[in-house]
């Protein structure tokens, strides 16, 4: 016992010493500078990557990192500097700090005011720089390495700044966007139009200036009647730029001609939808071309992609292949003066000799600088604007009859052939909430609410700091599920039947009494109105008892194939559909209300009402939630009436043979009824930056085709029924 005590004691001295001693100062300070850059690393990677996921630890990480990185950055340089024991790794931890700075996306906001943000962005760069010389002349006796310090350091700054000046280009884009509208007013409409190559469609991709010196645009048609190779290749990416720049004009409230031309209508429904010659419905390009087109806006709002790969692609290229040589020739500058490097003391400064451990992270920091380098060089060569730019440049120079492709531009055309990027646009998840299953949840003990805790966080004002822990440790909704290809073809194979019963007046395929009086059986038609909030909560504990009832007698579920499933292909299909859209429809009531509902206030008083009475009827856990919801029936009450509607409309649906294909075209067209919608422009942008919305994508497909409201889409159509 005495001898631990003793080893014990032992350590503690020595840890002490160590803390105590210039080894222990210059591992502080190590410490906070890899820190630092770890963040910066985190940010530069994956900060214009919010769209890919939006789960919590990405989303809640990026603002983390965000607010951390420059403070710890700038307070790990400032020690640098003015601590009195050295190290000769200072200067390579400091430009590599500088470097990695210069790699962050700068615009990180939604904002179109970025003026502040500029200069004090500025204002860093030069702290960074101008500290980082100071350092490197202070500290490495070697003048070989103060010039790779020295070159990294300028080349860095350059970059930092010519990325910063993306933080201008959000004044341009009104403007942009308001010629475009002003551009689209006056142009004439050929009747002559062909969907198939989108001859007479005048969407504006860009303007370059012409031999008369005035801005000329190129249209989607000039594109898409250019016979070279490479340009037919990039045409789909084209179109949903030249949409993107719709969707913008959308969102700053100005005119949108084409919405009122029925040329709008036919270029969706037998543009987009259309069935190839084997007789297959080609939907995944109609979602394709949307999905680019709303990566192209986040991009513009949330990015600084148009500035770096679309209008200094070059510049932007040039920079980063100069950062990867000063790199490489601050490593070797590294490994030299490592090898000499034992240390000194200079008046009142310490310089402490660097380790194998200094010298292996600083080296793991160089090659990983080079490789972001080397990353962000490819996207400005391979993404989608890439693309745009190719085509908008071959254009340019046909237009101007400069027909011949120079080596440059070959070289664009081939590495624009590059796609390992395409499948990062998007989360490509359905989110998922169940107002039975949530309601049977146990919530954690700490998170539970109760008097004397309550008491307790009322006295010393905790309460605050419990709903912020409650809203980030427990997870109301669902974990999201894969948006399957099922999802997107039967909505694709609804607005392919249903396409041409849509007026050019911009109403909608949905007559005033919803699906019910077409294809849900008489039986069921008091609960088909779409339009009531009531009926669709009526319809989700309806498909949550379907579901709970055919698992308990051993069928599969939702898209899971099992060669035990005791159900056809077609219904294993609409049954996957329906309980996906149903749950996303009760997830977008629970997390995003703005994006479904006109009255947000009423649809949470529903839900409330729902949620109290299922959780009368849940409450009890004895027996399982299916046999719960059967006896409920028997005892409701009038104040129970959603829930109680709910199990009734799931009792009648589970005795029908095609109960799924029912469900299914319900929640189809209640998706569709609640996506169109002219006044929450600003919503479906704001949730782009975190993950994206499934209903976004149905949003500006439909505002494509001319249905801009939930009014319009609540008139009465012509033609025939849907069947």
């Amino acid at each position: 016992m005495g001898n631990v005590q003793q080893d014990s004691a032992s350590l503690v001295h020595q840890l002490r010493d160590l803390w105590e001693s210039p080894r222990g100062t210059v591992l502080r300070i190590e410490a906070l500078a890899m820190v630092a850059i770890a963040l910066s690393f985190f940010l530069a990677v994956f900060g214009s990557c919010r769209r890919w996921s939006n789960r919590w630890v990405l989303q809640k990480g990026f603002w983390a990192a965000n607010s951390l990185s420059l403070s710890l950055g700038t307070y790990s340089i400032g020690l640098m500097q003015s601590s009195s024991v050295k190290s000769e790794m200072y200067p390579v931890w400091g430009v590599s700090l500088l470097t990695i700075f210069g790699c962050v996306d700068p615009i990180t906001s939604y904002s179109l005011d970025y003026n502040s943000q500029l200069w004090q962005i500025i204002y860093k760069i030069c702290l960074y720089c101008g500290y980082v010389l100071l350092m490197s002349m202070s500290t490495i006796s070697n003048q070989i390495g103060n010039a790779a310090v020295g070159v990294l350091s300028a080349v860095a700054f350059i970059k930092a700044f010519h990325r910063s000046l993306a933080l201008v280009m959000p004044i341009g884009i009104k403007y942009k966007t308001k010629k475009i509208a002003d551009h689209m007013s006056s142009v004439l409409w050929d009747d002559s139009y062909r969907t198939e190559d989108l001859y007479g469609y005048p969407y504006v991709l860009d303007w370059y200036i012409g031999k008369d010196r005035y801005k000329t645009p190129i249209t989607i048609e000039e594109i898409w009647q250019c016979k070279d190779y490479h340009v037919s290749n990039c045409r789909d990416v084209c179109l949903s730029y030249s949409l993107s720049n719709l969707l913008q004009r959308r969102y700053f409230g100005f005119h949108c001609a084409e919405s009122e031309n029925h040329m709008t209508h036919d270029f969706v429904f037998k543009g987009l939808f259309h069935k190839r010659d084997d007789g297959v419905l080609d939907y995944k390009r109609a979602f394709k071309v949307i999905e680019v087109e709303l990566a192209f806006v986040y991009d513009t709002f949330f990015t600084s992609n148009t500035f770096l790969r679309f209008n200094q692609a070059e510049a932007a290229s040039i920079w980063s292949f100069a950062s990867v040589i000063g790199i490489c020739f601050v490593g070797v500058m590294t490994l030299n003066s490592s090898m000499r490097s034992t240390g000194r003391n200079s008046g009142r400064t310490i310089v402490v000799g660097t380790t194998k451990a200094d010298l292996i992270i600083t080296l793991v920091i160089l090659v990983s600088l080079a490789l972001v380098q080397l990353l962000q060089f490819i996207r400005c060569w391979t993404s989608n604007w890439a693309r745009v730019a190719f085509a908008y440049s071959y254009i340019k120079n046909e237009e101007k009859g400069n027909k011949w492709i120079n080596p440059w531009m070959g070289l664009k055309a081939h590495l624009t052939r590059i796609t390992c990027f395409d499948s990062y646009l998007w989360q490509n998840k359905l989110g998922q909430y169940s107002f039975v299953d949530a309601l049977s949840r146990r919530k954690s003990y700490l998170l539970r609410p109760s008097r004397f805790r309550g008491y307790l966080c009322l006295m010393f004002g905790l309460h605050y700091l419990a709903k912020v822990l409650r809203d980030m440790l427990y997870r109301e909704t669902g974990h999201a599920i894969e948006l399957h290809d099922d999802v997107k073809e039967s909505i694709a194979e609804f607005l392919y039947k249903n396409g041409n019963h849509i007026r050019t007046d911009g109403s909608t395929f949905l007559d005033e009494s919803g699906l019910g009086s077409t294809t849900i059986p008489i039986i069921l038609r008091k609960w088909s109105d779409v339009k009531d909030i009531s009926n669709i909560l009526v319809w989700h504990i309806g498909t949550c008892y379907c579901e709970l009832a055919q698992r308990q007698n051993g069928f599969f579920r939702c898209f899971q194939k099992d060669n035990g499933y005791l159900l056809n292909e077609e219904e294993r299909k609409y049954h996957g559909v329906a309980t996906a859209l149903s749950k996303y429809y009760a997830y977008l009531l629970v997390s995003a209300p703005q994006l479904v509902l006109e009255d947000v206030n009423h649809g949470e008083t529903t839900c409330r009402e729902l949620r109290s009475s299922a959780g009368l009827c849940l409450s009890s856990r004895k027996r399982n939630k299916l046999e719960a919801m059967n006896s409920f029936v028997e005892y409701a009450t009038p104040d129970d009436g959603l829930f109680s509607q709910g199990v009734e409309l799931g009792k009648q649906l589970n005795g029908m043979s095609r109960c799924w294909k029912i469900a299914a075209d319900f929640w189809i067209e209640a998706l569709l009824y609640a996506a169109p919608s002219d006044s929450n422009v600003e919503e479906h942008v704001r949730h782009l930056s975190k993950g994206g919305e499934f209903i976004t994508h149905l949003w500006a497909l439909l505002s494509h085709a001319g249905i801009l409201s939930k009014k319009e889409a609540g008139q009465r159509r012509g033609g025939e029924a849907i069947v």
